[in-house]
């Protein structure tokens, strides 16, 4: 997939931000909008940073659309979604997708995690707005230490918004959480269970959920798909293992813990439901 990342600066300030450490006050090179290129399959995404701070998003937007592009997604944090004009500025200049960030069920736990109060109301308000404007939406969470507990009544908050996918990602040990990973970073083990708690809720609620860094092995078959097999981390259990093909395995720079919590297993477990065309994430698409 063809992505753009546009700029570094953010208006949340994440524990877990991989971006942290890196200049972000400055877009990035390439700021003509036609250095973009869409993918054969006709698809490009915004990224950051926030690249709903970036001046000229929408015409880079109307340009990748004048070149072709079918699909077009912003990966953002939503709070400028907030005001409705802007999510319907985005969808008439050509966005298709979007993906917002959504880090807690409550004002609390999402708060605590963009380090920005009342974040949590202008995200959730902006993927409304997303949905009733007619965009495709997807929503995405990074699991800590600190929100793994909650994930069940993030799954019922993504299902009652109305989100068409939802990724769920474990924290990498990189940028801030890299900094702070004994507070930021949990072992798979610990989250595993709650994880596959949460899939089940979603996928009752028709609601196609996809992981990364979270073996297939440590979720009992819970209803996910896998969007990044052979991407990761594997351990000496995964050689002989039935869902070897379909795993992503665990994010690289893992705890070793997390490696040998691994197990063979001996049939591939089954997916939830999955949408018949989906497009989300930096590099991540599923067709």
């Amino acid at each position: 997939m063809s992505h753009v990342t546009l700029t570094l600066a953010c208006n949340n300030r994440c524990v877990f931000c991989a971006q942290r450490g890196r200049d972000g006050d400055a877009p990035l090179e390439g700021a003509e909008p036609r250095d973009a290129t869409v993918d054969d399959a006709g698809r490009i995404a915004f990224a950051g940073g926030e690249p709903t701070l970036v001046p000229d998003l929408l015409d880079r937007v109307r340009a990748a659309r004048a070149d072709g592009a079918a699909r077009v997604l912003v990966q953002t944090n939503g709070r400028r979604l907030a005001y409705k004009a802007f999510a319907q500025s985005l969808a008439d200049a050509g966005v298709t997708d979007i993906e917002i960030s959504l880090q807690g069920a409550t004002p609390a736990v999402h708060d605590y995690h963009t380090q920005i109060d009342g974040s949590y109301a202008q995200t959730v308000k902006g993927a409304l707005n997303a949905r009733a404007v007619g965009l495709s939406l997807t929503l995405s969470s990074v699991v800590t230490r600190s929100n793994f507990r909650h994930l069940p009544a993030l799954a019922q908050l993504v299902a009652k918004i109305g989100a068409n996918a939802w990724h769920i990602g474990a924290a990498a040990p990189v940028g801030a959480a890299g900094l702070e990973r004994d507070r930021v970073v949990p072992r798979l083990a610990m989250i595993a269970p709650l994880v596959a708690e949460a899939a089940v809720i979603a996928d009752r609620a028709g609601v196609a959920t996809f992981a990364t860094g979270v073996p297939l092995c440590l979720v009992g078959g819970a209803p996910l798909w896998q969007l990044t097999p052979g991407s990761g981390d594997y351990g000496p259990a995964c050689d002989s293992c039935a869902a070897r093909g379909s795993c992503g395995g665990v994010t690289p720079g893992s705890d070793a813990r997390s490696v040998s919590d691994m197990r063979t297993l001996s049939a591939a477990p089954r997916a939830g439901a999955r949408p018949a065309s989906w497009f989300a994430g930096i590099g991540l698409t599923a067709t």
